[in-house]
């Protein structure tokens, strides 16, 4: 796990300071949702979102996608000064992605 502007010092102060390991690499369950050994978990303050390990491949062929269409529109959005604007100059002319 990854923790981003996170100081060593900053603990949780809910426990008390005390913490037990129940176990490493096993299945757990936060939030209601499942999560196993190798899947892989993103937080902000935004929210949470686990990507099983097994669909990851699956998941970047989209995201690679998605990123991809979204920097074909950084010239119309420096063209027209507006992401909305971008986006409907690009469908009027007939260039949404599939």
């Amino acid at each position: 796990m990854w923790l981003l502007n996170v100081r060593p010092w900053d603990r949780p102060h809910s426990a008390g300071g005390h913490y037990r390991i129940e176990g490493m690499n096993v299945p757990v369950r936060c939030g209601g949702i499942d999560v196993q050994p190798g899947d892989y978990v993103l937080a902000d303050e935004d929210g949470v979102a686990v990507l099983p390990k097994d669909r990851y491949a699956q998941v970047l062929a989209v995201a690679t996608k998605l990123q991809q269409d979204e920097e074909a529109l950084v010239p119309l959005i420096l063209k027209y000064g507006s992401y909305v604007k971008a986006l409907q100059e690009r469908n009027a002319a007939g260039r949404r992605p599939q």
